[in-house]
């Protein structure tokens, strides 16, 4: 452990909050981020019948899309999801410019981290045809990633920039950028795909076009607008200040950066395996059960969105209030969080057990096998119910501990809960005649395993005189004065390293 210089006493320490007034701030600050989710869900479905109406083959491109992105591009985006403390601290301490440091050379990350994803999705074709799949369709979807690779940095900074509104007070901007940016999704592909005629390839010249974009109007709104002069987004160079410094310092902030996001990448990276592995179980087993699984996990989505959002709102207010030295209330927002998901979770799973018929034929065809399917939804809509509550407490246990600049904790146990959960998945799905039931019983298990060990961790925070972590060095800087602090709660000085 490092040693510990600036003492925070209880006389120091703000006034605790009532649970209400905690509740009523992780409301308002997490609505927007759930509308903003909300509307990304819609404009997922009205693209996806877009495509279907194009052809049979553009719906298994979709699917190959979908799939590669899950496996390279939404883990590499999660690495910025440091900067929800990072950010959030800086202008907690009315450093703006340190806020805004990080902003930019976010920005610079992404675009480095696009030239590195560069290489594997510009041979996506050579890598499908090697896997035996559709020549035809292995070009097609070459030539949609080599459009999508153009627009990498464009799709970088988009997120990063929603990032910025989280942590700035400025959340409420995520349901007009949402509104123009989906908007401009989906009216670009019904003008490339439906008027233009081009199919799938003016989808594939849409994902180019539109979040270049919608990119540039977001930097002008940001350039002009008063909510953002303070933080001096577009200085990048003091007249005092030669290239050697700048690139120091851009070193120092993108290490912070990739200290605290290159665990949640990871974690994130596990969790898409592990879903990708359970449907590579599926495939080999009836696909009734296949079908019954994805059904219920598509109206999972809905519940999920909400989870995130959640635990996005968790991780900037629980670093708020240890920037304010309010270690209860900073504690009392994870709580609320946690106990919030797990509430809406049992509401849905509920809801799936009582209305799994109506909820499934819904999303059949007729050439679907209604009664069969129907056998295995009755029982894995609520084990998938089970999961979304495991989820949910691990996804905002984490986004808590995220806020106490703890990221590798989360990263270890989620490891851990997807090794369980798919080793009784496999267990279950094929040493038993449990097929998609079992697969599904495993991914509950893991997950559920995984909430509770975090929830547990996330406990310690505040109540012992270690806050226990794994890899507690600081490879930062160990003798930096913002690794240091002791902080005092029910008269126990208590060790707590903060990266």
């Amino acid at each position: 452990m490092l040693e510990f210089e600036n003492e925070v006493t209880e006389e120091e320490t703000k006034p605790e909050d009532s649970y209400l007034t905690v509740s009523k701030a992780v409301c308002f600050h997490t609505l927007p981020i759930i509308a903003g989710g909300t509307l990304a869900v819609i404009s997922s479905f009205g693209n996806a019948v877009i495509i279907a109406s194009i052809s049979d083959d553009a719906v298994k491109v979709s699917g190959y899309v979908s799939s590669i992105k899950n496996v390279l591009i939404y883990p590499a985006r999660s690495v910025f999801f440091s900067l929800q403390p990072l950010i959030g601290d800086a202008y907690q301490k009315k450093d703006f410019e340190t806020a805004g440091k990080y902003w930019k050379y976010s920005v610079l990350l992404g675009l480095e981290l696009g030239l590195i994803l560069c290489v594997p999705l510009l041979n996506i074709d050579s890598f499908l045809r090697l896997t035996h799949q559709n020549k035809e369709l292995s070009t097609v979807t070459g030539e949609y990633f080599r459009y999508f690779a153009a627009a990498i940095p464009a799709n970088m900074m988009i997120e990063i920039t929603n990032e910025l509104f989280i942590t700035t007070g400025n959340e409420s901007l995520i349901i007009p950028s949402s509104f123009l940016r989906f908007g401009l999704e989906l009216g670009m592909n019904a003008f490339f795909i439906n008027y233009l005629k081009m199919g799938i390839h003016g989808w594939a010249l849409s994902s180019l076009i539109q979040p270049i974009t919608y990119s540039i109007i977001l930097m002008s709104y940001i350039a002009l607008s008063n909510k953002f002069k303070d933080l001096h987004l577009f200085r990048f160079n003091n007249s005092n200040e030669n290239l050697l410094q700048l690139l120091n310092e851009i070193y120092h902030f993108q290490k912070k950066i990739m200290v605290l996001g290159l665990p949640v990448c990871i974690q994130t990276f596990v969790g898409f395996g592990a879903y990708f592995s359970e449907i590579l179980m599926l495939g080999s087993m009836n696909v009734n059960g296949m079908i019954a699984f994805n059904t219920s996990n598509q109206w999972s989505n809905w519940t999920l969105n909400i989870h995130t959002s959640l635990s996005t709102s968790t991780s900037v207010l629980t670093s708020k209030k240890l920037t304010n030295k309010e270690l209860v209330n900073a504690n009392k927002v994870g709580q609320v969080a946690i106990s919030t998901s797990a509430v809406i979770s049992i509401i849905s799973l509920i809801i799936m057990s009582l209305a799994y018929k109506p909820m499934t034929e819904i999303l059949l065809n007729s050439n679907n096998d209604k009664d069969k399917i129907l056998h295995y939804a009755k029982i894995i809509m609520p084990i998938i119910g089970v999961s979304t509550l495991g989820f949910g407490i691990k996804f905002i246990a984490s986004g808590a501990m995220r806020g106490y600049k703890d990221t590798s904790t989360p990263m270890v146990i989620d490891f851990v809960g997807t090794l369980a959960g798919l080793g009784v998945s496999a267990t279950l799905g094929f040493a038993t005649n449990m097929e998609a039931i079992g697969v599904a019983t495993g991914d509950a298990f893991g997950l559920m395993l995984a909430g509770m060990l975090l929830m547990y961790f996330f406990s310690m925070k505040n109540s012992k005189k270690i806050d226990y972590r794994f890899f507690s060095y600081n490879p930062l800087n160990s003798s930096s004065e913002d690794n240091k602090i002791t902080m005092v709660l029910d008269d126990e000085s208590r060790n707590v390293q903060l990266i």
